[in-house]
C-alpha cells in the first residue's frame, strides 16, 4: 500500500517541476533574445588587435607552438593560457569572421547562466529562485561587456570553470568523494589559467559552508531541504580549503609579475593609496547603482582622481552599515549575508586597491560578483512571499517584469559594440571626459583620412587627460602630416617627457627631425630609441641610415663613388 503523504508530495512537486522546465526554455530563448544582435558585431580595436587580428601567434591557430607560447607568454599584461588556446580554436573554425567568434562567446555565456540554475538548485534545493537568479545574471546590462567584447572571454571561461567548481564541491559536500572534491579543485585551477578573476573563490566557498551548505557549527541550511548542520569547524574548514588557497596565492603571484612585466600595473605617484581607497569605495556605491538602474554604461569609466569627499564617505558610510545589517542577520537571514559578502569580496581584485590601467571601474568585472546581490534578492523577496498565493504572484510579477525591463536594455548595449565608431560615440556620448573614446575616434578617423576631424579629437582627449603620453604622440603626427612641424614636435617632446621609455615618440621626433634637414637632432633621438629598446630593428634602422647620411654630407667625394 503506498504511503499518501509520498502521493501527496509528488503532487506538490510535479508543478513545480513543470513551471521550472518551461521557465529553463524560456530562460534559452530571453538570452537569444537580448544577445543574438552580437552577431552582427565586428572585431574592436580595443585590445581585440591584440588578441586576435594583429596577433601572428593566435591566427596560426591550434598547434603545439602555440601551446607553448600559451603557457609561457604574457603578451596583453597577462598571464592566461586557456584564453589563448581558446581564441586560437576560434580562429582555426573561424578564420577571422567575428560572428563565429562571437557565436562562441555567447554559448559560454548561455552555458554559464545554466551552470549557475544548477548549482544554486544543487546548493539550496529550491528551483525557481535559482532560476531567477539564473535569469538576472543572463540578461543584466552590466554583463553585455563580457559576452559583447571578444576579448573579455576570458571572463567567460573563468566563470564557466568557476562554476563547475562550485557545482562539484556542492556534490563533494552532499555525497562526498575525493574524485568530486578533486573535479572541485581542477575546474578551479583552469578558471585561474582563463583569468584570475576568482582568486577570491576559496572564500565564497567558505561563505557557502555557513549557507546554504550549512557545514559550520552555527551555520544555517535552507529549511525545505531536510539536511541538517554538519557543525564543522572553521579550523576545518580552512585546512580543507588549503590547497583552493595555495592555487590563489600561485595565481596572485603570476599575475602581478605579468602585468608588473607589462606595464600594467600604475604606478603609486599616478595613484596615491588614500586616492585608490576613495575610488574603491565610490565604485562600489557605483557598482550597486547600475545593478539597479544600468545606465549610462560604457566600455571605459575615466579614473576621477580622488573622487568628491562627502559622496566617498556617505558611500563608505551606508557600505559599513549594510555590512553590519548582513552580519546581524546571519542567523534569521543567512543569504542576505552571503550573498552581500560575495559582492563586496569577489570585487576586491578589481577594485582598484592595486590599481591595474587608468579606468575607474568596469561592467566586465561585475560578471561574477553580482550574483551575490542577485541572491540576495531574490532570497528575500521569497521570504517575505512565504506560502501566500498573492504575494508570490506578487514577486513573481515584480521579478518577471525586472527580468523583461532589462531584455531591450541589453540589446541596445550590445549594439553599441558593433564597432569602433559606434563603440567610441556611445561612450563620449554618456560619460564626461572620456579621454579614451576620444583617443580611439581620432585613431580611426586618421586611419581614414579625416586629418582634421582626428586632431579635433585628439585635442579634446588632452584637454580631459592633458598627460597622456599617446595622445600626444599621435596628435603630433597627425600634426606633422598637416605641415604643422614646429606644433607637431612640441607634442612629440611633451609625449616623451610623460614617458621616457616611449620608443615610438623618440621614433617619430628623429623622423620628423630628419624630414625638417635637422639630422644630427634626428641621429640624437633615434640613438634614445636604441638605447631604451636595442631590438628595436626600425630605430637602429633609421639610426644607420642617418649615419651614413651625416657620413656622405662630411665627405660628399665618398657619396658619389
Amino acid at each position: 500500500m503506498s504511503d499518501p503523504g509520498e502521493s501527496h508530495i509528488r503532487e506538490v512537486e510535479a508543478p513545480a517541476d513543470f513551471r521550472t522546465a518551461i521557465g529553463c526554455i524560456g530562460l534559452f530563448f530571453l538570452i537569444l533574445l537580448a544577445f543574438l544582435p552580437v552577431l552582427d558585431n565586428g572585431f574592436v580595436h580595443y585590445d581585440d588587435d591584440l588578441y586576435i587580428t594583429q596577433n601572428e601567434r593566435v591566427q596560426a591557430g591550434l598547434s603545439w607552438e602555440g601551446l607553448l607560447w600559451s603557457l609561457t607568454t604574457t603578451h596583453a599584461a597577462n598571464w592566461h593560457p586557456l584564453t589563448w588556446l581558446s581564441h586560437m580554436a576560434d580562429v582555426e573554425l573561424f578564420g577571422l569572421d567575428p560572428a563565429g567568434h562571437h557565436w562562441t562567446s555567447l554559448v559560454l555565456h548561455i552555458i554559464n547562466v545554466f551552470l549557475l540554475f544548477f548549482v544554486l538548485r544543487e546548493m539550496t534545493g529550491d528551483s525557481l529562485p535559482s532560476l531567477a537568479v539564473a535569469a538576472l545574471f543572463a540578461v543584466h546590462p552590466l554583463h553585455v561587456e563580457s559576452v559583447a567584447w571578444i576579448s573579455e572571454r576570458k571572463e567567460l571561461l573563468s566563470a564557466l570553470f568557476g562554476l563547475l567548481s562550485l557545482l562539484f564541491y556542492a556534490r563533494y559536500v552532499h555525497r562526498g568523494g575525493r574524485l568530486r572534491y578533486a573535479a572541485a579543485l581542477t575546474a578551479f585551477a583552469l578558471s585561474l589559467t582563463a583569468k584570475p578573476m576568482l582568486v577570491t573563490l576559496p572564500f565564497v566557498l567558505l561563505l557557502l559552508d555557513w549557507w546554504p551548505l550549512g557545514r559550520v557549527a552555527g551555520g544555517a541550511v535552507p529549511a525545505d531541504t531536510g539536511r541538517s548542520v554538519d557543525g564543522r569547524s572553521w579550523g576545518f574548514l580552512l585546512v580543507e580549503k588549503a590547497p583552493w588557497l595555495t592555487l590563489s596565492a600561485a595565481s596572485s603571484f603570476m599575475t602581478l609579475w605579468a602585468q608588473h612585466s607589462g606595464g600594467a600595473i600604475a604606478p603609486t605617484n599616478l595613484f596615491p593609496p588614500l586616492t585608490r581607497l576613495a575610488n574603491a569605495v565610490y565604485s562600489y556605491g557605483l557598482y550597486m547603482i547600475k545593478t539597479i538602474w544600468p545606465s549610462p554604461l560604457a566600455f571605459f569609466y575615466p579614473h576621477p582622481g580622488r573622487p568628491p569627499l562627502v559622496q566617498v564617505l556617505v558611500i563608505g558610510v551606508a557600505l559599513a552599515a549594510l555590512t553590519g545589517l548582513a552580519y546581524r542577520l546571519r542567523l534569521d537571514r543567512p543569504y542576505l549575508t552571503i550573498g552581500w559578502l560575495w559582492f563586496l569580496g569577489m570585487l576586491v581584485p578589481v577594485i582598484g586597491l592595486v590599481q591595474v590601467g587608468v579606468q575607474a571601474m568596469a561592467d566586465r568585472y561585475t560578471y561574477m560578483p553580482l550574483t551575490g546581490l542577485f541572491i540576495a534578492i531574490v532570497w528575500i523577496l521569497r521570504d517575505w512571499a512565504g506560502e501566500e498565493r498573492i504575494r508570490r504572484r506578487l514577486v513573481f510579477a515584480f521579478l518577471a517584469a525586472a527580468i523583461l525591463a532589462m531584455v531591450p536594455l541589453t540589446r541596445s548595449q550590445v549594439r553599441t559594440w558593433k564597432n569602433d565608431f559606434t563603440l567610441n560615440r556611445h561612450a563620449i556620448e554618456v560619460v564626461d571626459g572620456n579621454y579614451v573614446a576620444h583617443h580611439n575616434l581620432a585613431v580611426l578617423l586618421f586611419s581614414r583620412g579625416y586629418l582634421d576631424a582626428a586632431i579635433g579629437h585628439y585635442r579634446k582627449a588632452l584637454a580631459f587627460h592633458p598627460r597622456d603620453a599617446k595622445s600626444h604622440n599621435h596628435l603630433a603626427v597627425a600634426l606633422a602630416q598637416k605641415g604643422a612641424f614646429k606644433a607637431a614636435e612640441l607634442h612629440f617632446q611633451e609625449a616623451i617627457h610623460i614617458d621616457k621609455n616611449y620608443v615610438g615618440a623618440y621614433i617619430n621626433l628623429g623622423v620628423l627631425m630628419s624630414e625638417m634637414g635637422r639630422r644630427k637632432e634626428a641621429i640624437k633621438w633615434f640613438r634614445k630609441a636604441v638605447q631604451i629598446d636595442p631590438s628595436n630593428r626600425k630605430a637602429s634602422a633609421y639610426l644607420q641610415s642617418e649615419l651614413k647620411g651625416l657620413q656622405n654630407d662630411r665627405n660628399p667625394s665618398q657619396s658619389g663613388k
